[in-house]
């Protein structure tokens, strides 16, 4: 984001009297009482709980998600704002192990959800509001959801009020295929190019790849049978990565010569879903860029021209999840 990492980190991390405070420690808990809304709720259903900062004698505590990208994302922002202060601590990380991440995703979603056909997770609140609107949203502490009918199929909207950032996805997607709720997983969401004829929030991107801690893999999808719409890019080359703060300049002139697009959740979400040998989609807006500077990204998500390009992309997103369900299910 080069000039303008200050404005996508700094409303991130608090700006606290560190005087007497001799580190600040990150780690992940099990309760959702611990993340607070950081943020004016502006109508917003979901991804509204954020890591809680407590003050314990000379430590500065940051209680998040207990996800390992999660956390390490959250360190990241802590010593990149530290620096872009002047205030600068040690950061001491405690990631959570594995099965930490899998009990806490299996403590929280619901036992009652109901089958589909189809679960979309991520951009729920904005799609298919004209089949939604009459159905109420069902909530739960930390999810809440609609089964409504696409195209004669039942498609799950399921939505969360903590983000599920990194491997947290992963532990999601492969705890509702556990469960059979659904054979499809399908994340709507958004994520950063590094292909610079790619202007932001005037595209969507799909794909059957990942490259997760530089290990290559693909996955079986449907939409990669569908005609796409005409701002849609399919087979694009994905990279996975834990936190936007990895993404240096560096990074990004290297990781430009074999991946196409990039965010924290894809590949984790396309693995579970091969382990469990069930269809796995993403369809995102490419809302960034990462090498050529466009005048949009992370930092201004909020302008109202921006919300206008983004709601024109859902409305193409509509189009291609109704075109594969009419072909595939």
């Amino acid at each position: 984001m080069g000039e303008q990492l200050h404005r996508y980190v700094l409303p991130k991390v608090p700006e606290l009297d560190l005087r007497d405070v001799q580190a600040i420690k990150v780690y992940g808990s099990p309760s959702l009482a611990l993340l607070l809304n950081a943020k004016p709720l502006d109508s917003k259903l979901f991804n509204w709980r954020r890591p809680e900062f407590i003050r314990l004698g000379g430590f500065l505590h940051c209680v998040a998600s207990p996800g390992r990208d999660y956390t390490w994302h959250y360190a990241k922002l802590i010593a990149t704002a530290g620096l872009i202060r002047g205030q600068q601590r040690p950061v001491v990380l405690t990631q959570p192990r594995r099965y930490e991440v899998e009990r806490f995703i299996d403590r929280w979603l619901p036992l009652s959800l109901p089958d589909a056909d189809l679960v979309i997770l991520g951009y729920v609140q904005h799609l298919f509001r004209q089949e939604a609107e009459s159905v109420p949203w069902t909530h739960c502490h930390g999810f809440g959801w609609k089964r409504i009918e696409v195209a004669g199929a039942t498609v799950l909207l399921l939505g969360c009020e903590f983000s599920y950032w990194g491997d947290l996805s992963g532990s999601l997607t492969a705890a509702i295929l556990r469960r059979g709720i659904t054979s499809w997983v399908m994340y709507v969401g958004k994520l950063g190019a590094l292909d610079p004829s790619l202007a932001p929030n005037q595209w969507l991107a799909t794909g059957q790849s990942s490259v997760v801690d530089g290990v290559p893999f693909g996955w079986q999808g449907r939409l990669q049978y569908v005609r796409p719409t005409g701002r849609t890019l399919r087979d694009i080359c994905h990279v996975t990565m834990p936190s936007v703060i990895d993404e240096t300049r560096e990074w990004a002139v290297e990781a430009s010569q074999s991946s196409q697009v990039v965010d924290p959740e894809i590949g984790h979400m396309g693995r579970a879903a091969v382990k469990a040998g069930a269809s796995f989609d993403y369809l995102h807006l490419v809302t960034d860029n990462l090498v050529k500077d466009f005048g949009q990204g992370l930092y201004d998500e909020r302008l109202k021209r921006v919300a206008s390009q983004r709601k024109s992309l859902v409305m193409e997103a509509e189009q291609m999840i109704r075109r594969s369900i009419v072909q595939t299910c």
